[in-house]
């Protein structure tokens, strides 16, 4: 007995947060992470999320595990999978911490190697959990079963993938229950360049009318890059590619807003790079916008977001580092609380570490929201105090008092964080704006938060 447990491998990882709110002292506790156990050809991985908002709501307790099976030219997943295909136009069910969201597939997958590359088959339920400010709740919590198969290839500088996927749904008759996706995607790689093309099909049948549905979608990049300076081009076409939310489409733009989340987005942007001396340069422009409107410039109804960057990176002998970025971004309907708003903006980031242990950003915005014009300016101010602790002090304030702020101009807050081995404590007091907050193409809105955050994060 003693001498297996020798020869199992064990990993933890965990991250755990409490909140206290200063005005209504709710409190709110949550801690996920993973347990990795891997002995020989076996391992056993089990992802946990655990929530307490004390007093207000249940506790919960959710657990995620998967034993993976491995041989010379193939792997079993029994269990809470995970899986990207195709850029995401097919299929996206991965976890993003950050944006507090935790998507799988619950069943099995298979992959295996074949003559000149790979394939791959599953069958699953979905599961979600996404962090509306105050708990997780699940947005696919249905009997709803996926299947699908992928099988990818590559020569040379040539690789392609191509996908098929079928969601059967329980609660419709069986001649209606049905939405499937196929695509491919194709690329070449060469010295001076590189071109993807993604391409995707929906077919399906509406779950509540009944009515039969259908979409396409495209999204390609071009990379140039003859010598030390290199050019991206980036185009998305996206006619209701939206897969029931099993995939969440790319976004080509530097702001991770995709305004109608693939259901009617067409645009693109263009990104150039250029090596200075002691620096480097990064131009940057795009927009994407509702494919029901015919004009690009100004749509009359529908959504549309445009943004537009010069960034400058500069580094000295001494090893301090300095970035400018002056911008540009303008979003119509993207949040319900006005229909344009358009910012102008100015933000830098110092890093005076190797000389003073201080680094500072600020941003400066200028923002018109329809007809209402005010400023808002940040500075984060982080102090090196040693190798294991830091302090960090964080101020926004707004020239006029707007119901979108809950009609607030002022957010002061104070952060301590101590390093400790294999992770860190970080202790939050004070005010947080809120807003909208997007990843990947998917947004919310975080709601206001004027209080006590304990963070704590760990690796064994």
């Amino acid at each position: 007995m003693w001498i297996l447990f020798l020869l199992l491998q064990i990993n933890l990882n965990n991250h755990s947060e409490y909140w206290l709110a200063q005005d209504s002292l709710s409190e709110h506790f949550e801690s996920y992470g993973s347990i990795i156990i891997k002995h020989g050809n076996f391992s056993l991985t089990t992802d946990y999320l655990v929530e307490d908002n004390l007093y207000s709501t249940p506790s919960k307790y959710r657990v995620f595990p998967t034993l993976v099976a491995t041989s010379k030219n193939f792997e079993l997943h029994v269990g809470y999978i995970q899986k990207t295909a195709i850029s995401g136009l097919l299929l996206n069910q991965t976890n993003d911490i950050q944006f507090k969201r935790f998507r799988y597939f619950k069943g099995l997958s298979i992959s295996g190697e074949i003559p000149g590359g790979a394939i791959y088959l599953f069958t699953a339920r979905p599961r979600d959990f996404i962090f509306d400010g105050i708990s997780y709740t699940s947005s696919q919590d249905t009997e709803d079963i996926l299947r699908g198969i992928l099988v990818s290839g590559e020569k040379n500088s040539l690789h392609a993938e191509a996908g098929y996927i079928r969601l059967n749904r329980r609660n419709m008759p069986a001649s209606y229950a049905f939405s499937e996706i196929m695509g491919t995607e194709l690329g070449l790689d060469r010295n001076k360049y590189s071109i993807t093309l993604d391409l995707a099909l929906k077919r399906g049948v509406n779950c509540i009318t009944y009515e039969r549905e259908k979409g396409y979608g495209m999204f390609t990049t071009l990379e140039i890059m003859p010598s030390s300076w290199n050019m991206l081009l980036q185009f998305a076409y996206y006619d209701s590619i939206d897969f029931d939310r099993y995939n969440l489409p790319p976004v080509p733009l530097k702001t991770e807003i995709l305004p109608s989340s693939g259901m009617r987005d067409r645009g693109g942007s263009i990104t150039f790079y250029y090596p200075l001396s002691g620096g480097n340069l990064e131009i940057g422009a795009g927009e994407l916008l509702d494919l029901t409107d015919n004009n690009l410039l100004s749509p009359s109804s529908g959504k549309a977001f445009q943004e537009a960057y010069i960034k400058t990176d500069f580094y000295t002998k001494k090893g301090v580092s300095i970035s400018l970025q002056p911008g540009y971004e303008r979003r119509l309907r993207i949040e319900p609380e006005y229909t344009t708003l358009k910012n102008f903006y100015l933000q830098s980031d110092i890093d005076l570490s190797s000389i003073f242990p201080v680094e500072m950003f600020s941003k400066l915005d200028k923002f018109k929201e329809d007809s209402i014009s005010y400023n808002r300016f940040t500075l984060n101010t982080t102090l090196y105090l040693s190798d294991k602790i830091n302090i960090q002090l964080l101020s926004e304030y707004a020239t006029r008092k707007i119901a979108r702020y809950d009609f607030e101009q002022f957010w002061p807050s104070l952060g301590i964080s101590f390093n400790i081995e294999g992770g860190y404590v970080s202790i939050f007091y004070g005010k947080q704006r809120g807003g909208l907050v997007c990843s990947g193409g998917m947004c919310r809105i975080t709601p206001k938060f004027n209080g006590l955050k304990l963070i704590f994060e760990k690796s064994i």
